[in-house]
């Protein structure tokens, strides 16, 4: 039988066929294989075992399309920039008012006068006194016999030496007297003569305040205006009075 010398071409194997469709989707018009991953590795693996130039001519298309498939970095955002806080007239004011040393020496001057006073202020209420009652002054009344034998009659307590007595106005019937004693106190008395009672007696050091207290009930003295006690405060060279309500305290 006779054959002919020149033969048609083999039909394509499956690999062939497959290779064409791949290749017709990667080079030819359409949406590709770029978003098609298998089919990509596909055509990387049936290109491997063509011939170089067809390799070549694929795999930089391939690298084409992986490269589409990679992400995007996102973009970089600006970084905001720090709000200033909003100007308020108080802030304001005190920029104008530190702009300058002047100025700022000003504010510190005015700032110690401030306090200077404030510190005044508080030493004053604390030294002021509260007004008295009455206010006794030292009178020109020597002492009688009664007045010296009921002072001696304290030295066991007192040792108040009765040469140095000195009267004071007497206080709503009731007599007042001052004397030292043999360590340099100073002592105050107060006498109900008549009725030979010491209501009240006191010695303190010379820079120690002296007062005593003389109360409304028992037998210490009964001619308070209330029911309370009358503080009597040596002052320089004069006695102040202060009378306290408490009643009920009988």
């Amino acid at each position: 039988m006779y054959r002919s010398a020149v033969e048609g071409p083999s039909p394509p194997s499956d690999a062939q066929r497959e290779l064409s469709e791949l290749r017709a989707r990667a080079y030819g018009p359409g949406p590709g294989i770029a978003d098609d991953p298998a089919a990509l590795a596909r055509l990387r693996e049936l290109e491997g075992t063509s011939d170089a130039s067809a390799d070549a001519r694929a795999g930089g298309r391939a690298d084409d399309a992986v490269a589409d498939l990679e992400p995007v970095p996102a973009p970089s955002l600006p970084v905001p920039e720090t709000v200033a806080a909003p100007d308020t007239p108080w802030r304001s004011l005190w920029r104008r008012a530190t702009a300058t040393r002047a100025r700022r020496a000003a504010w510190g001057l005015a700032c110690v006068v401030v306090v200077g006073s404030a510190v005044t202020v508080a030493l004053l209420l604390m030294t002021v006194r509260p007004h008295p009652d009455a206010t006794l002054q030292p009178t020109d009344a020597s002492p009688n016999d009664a007045v010296i034998r009921m002072v001696a009659s304290t030295a066991g307590e007192w040792e108040a030496d009765v040469s140095t007595l000195r009267a004071y106005e007497p206080y709503l019937g009731m007599d007042l007297w001052y004397a030292t004693n043999a360590w340099g106190s100073r002592c105050l008395f107060a006498l109900q003569v008549a009725r030979t009672i010491i209501s009240e007696a006191h010695c303190a050091p010379a820079e120690a305040e002296l007062f005593i207290d003389v109360s409304s009930w028992g037998d210490d003295f009964d001619q308070l205006p209330v029911d309370g006690v009358a503080r009597i405060v040596m002052r320089d060279d004069e006695l102040d009075v202060f009378v306290y309500d408490v009643p009920g305290a009988d």
